[in-house]
């Protein structure tokens, strides 16, 4: 499936297949006869959902949605769910530390007592965490953490708890779309780019379609990855045109990436590596981002982690060897601002020109271009190196998000009756190429100085 036209629950997508793979470690089976639309008996009732199964069922639209007809037989139930929760958060000394200095537990609890999840949601839930894990602790993380952000905010109990079920749920859609889509990072074609977006809009039909939730569950879902700049998907909506609990998850899941990006410098994994960011754009005052903030610093996860020379050195040498990356990257994105300083711009190209220009303010100001930096970086202490370290992953994912929106930008910005729009094109492509495999190398976990 690459749109969201495409989708029909009835119809045995890569999620069949999906069911068929994690049937080897979790077997699924038929709970009941599995017809086609046409009342054709396709598998019997108790029929483990195998490889050749799959690729059976793929064949026909079935009578009702896929879930109706299987079971998982070590399902996800609210308590195990629960006790996932308390292992994700006490799995690591900064998010214990977020857990127990915000009182999590107490909110955690609340949550799972005020009403159980419906059948369907937490067998998609279950189909997720053994096919994609990243995507499901992202999930986890990004419930509890968005949960404490709204109850930060004076949010009502309802309000929470609706941030809570729409983080969780919020990528059931990554069942429906390729696999090779899923894990990829950067450089999308243009279908894959369709099918990425459509993920969105997938997870609110699931979720909608049960009619268990309120439409603030079903809008956070379908605004995780839009963005206040218009940059985002998959409608490109703007600060004004946002709801707040899409706001909350974008954010939590954004400081879940950069966490997990922290451990490329020295080993360690901090949620304080996201601090730079949410300075960065805490300007004006913003009241989500302040609350995020305020989580962060009551943990006082800088207390816990003690360093050594050799961990001092070995993040010194990550920075230098980084920093000849990033000026290359910055002498890209200038010629890249160049260009767009001679295009006639509407909404969609003002957005990315301010993006643009954004991370060219980021370079210049956060003293990146001054060559003594990297001479002197010897003498720093490990907090200044750590600050050095997260703010140049922060210019980096600027950069990343520069190019994941370089396909809708060229395909809707660039007038193509201009005579030279052929040339315009190449050399966009080309650009965002480069900055693309430029950052996808710094980004790669094994990016050393060896």
């Amino acid at each position: 499936m690459t749109d969201t036209d495409q989708y029909d629950p009835q119809v045995a997508d890569v999620y069949i297949h999906h069911l068929a793979e994690v049937s080897e470690k979790n077997e699924v089976i038929a709970r009941e006869d599995i017809v086609s639309e046409f009342g054709v008996l396709l598998v019997a009732k108790g029929v483990a959902i195998g490889k050749k199964t799959a690729r059976l069922l793929s064949n026909h639209r079935l009578s009702k949605p896929v879930d109706d007809f299987v079971k998982l037989s070590k399902p996800l139930s609210n308590s195990s769910l629960l006790n996932e929760f308390e292992e994700t958060f006490q799995s690591s000394s900064d998010l214990n530390s977020i857990y127990d200095e915000n009182r999590a537990s107490e909110l955690l609890r609340h949550l799972f007592l005020s009403r159980n999840f419906p059948h369907p949601l937490l067998q998609k839930l279950a189909v997720l965490k053994e096919k994609y894990p990243t995507v499901y602790q992202r999930s986890l993380f990004g419930a509890l953490f968005g949960s404490l952000i709204a109850r930060e905010m004076g949010w009502s109990t309802e309000g929470v708890h609706d941030v809570f079920v729409a983080s969780i749920f919020q990528d059931l859609g990554m069942l429906h779309i390729p696999e090779g889509v899923v894990l990829k990072e950067a450089g999308f074609d243009k279908d894959q780019w369709r099918a990425m977006q459509s993920h969105v809009v997938v997870s609110s039909i699931i979720v909608e379609s049960l009619g268990f939730y309120s439409d603030s569950v079903h809008s956070g879902i379908r605004e995780h990855h839009e963005r206040p700049d218009g940059l985002g998907y998959p409608k490109r909506l703007t600060e004004n045109k946002l709801g707040s609990t899409g706001k909350i998850i974008a954010l939590s899941d954004l400081i879940y990436r950069i966490r997990g990006r922290s451990s490329e410098s020295d080993n360690s994994v901090s949620i304080e590596s996201s601090m730079p960011y949410l300075r960065m754009n805490n300007r004006p005052v913003n009241q989500t981002i302040h609350a995020a903030i305020k989580l962060i610093k009551r943990g006082e996860i800088s207390r816990i982690h003690a360093h050594t020379n050799s961990d001092i050195q070995q993040l010194a040498k990550i920075i230098v060897s980084r920093g000849d990356a990033i000026y290359n990257i910055y002498l890209k994105n200038l010629c890249l601002l160049s260009l767009l300083n001679n295009l006639v711009l509407e909404k969609t190209g003002l957005a990315m020109k301010n993006l643009v220009e954004l991370a060219d303010y980021t370079f210049v100001t956060t003293g990146f271009d001054f060559e003594n930096i990297y001479e002197e970086i010897g003498s720093f202490t490990y907090s200044e190196l750590k600050d050095i370290d997260e703010t140049q992953i922060e210019y980096l994912w600027i950069i990343k998000r520069i190019q994941q929106s370089s396909v809708f930008f060229i395909e809707n910005s660039v007038d193509r009756t201009l005579p030279i729009s052929g040339f315009i094109v190449g050399r966009l492509e080309r650009i965002f190429s480069l900055l693309a495999k430029q950052s996808m190398k710094v980004f790669e976990p094994s990016y050393s100085i060896d």
